[in-house]
């Protein structure tokens, strides 16, 4: 897995949408549950965009889970390497 690190002010929802994906699909309720928490306007993204970031990583990650449950190791380093990218807000 080779991904590029997207423009800082998407590295945040690239990473969550990541965490997101990791089970194998887009559940309604963390969607819910994200809304609740104005999570979307928190990492500077709308619904419909992290969405579509979401359904990216589900079709990345999702091919992997089929032999196992878990995130392999290239997809928790690029994990690192997005929150890495997330500016400090001072």
């Amino acid at each position: 897995m080779t991904h590029s690190v997207p423009a800082p002010e998407e590295a945040l929802a690239q990473g969550l949408a990541m965490i997101v994906a990791a089970n194998g699909r887009i559940d309604a309720r963390e969607l819910r549950a994200l809304d609740e928490l104005h999570a979307f306007k928190r990492i500077g993204v709308t619904r419909e965009r992290f969405v579509d970031i979401a359904r990216s990583c589900l079709a990345d990650v999702g091919v992997h889970l089929c032999d196992r449950s878990w995130l392999c190791a290239d997809h928790l380093t690029y994990i690192d390497a997005l929150l890495d990218a997330v500016p400090d807000k001072k």
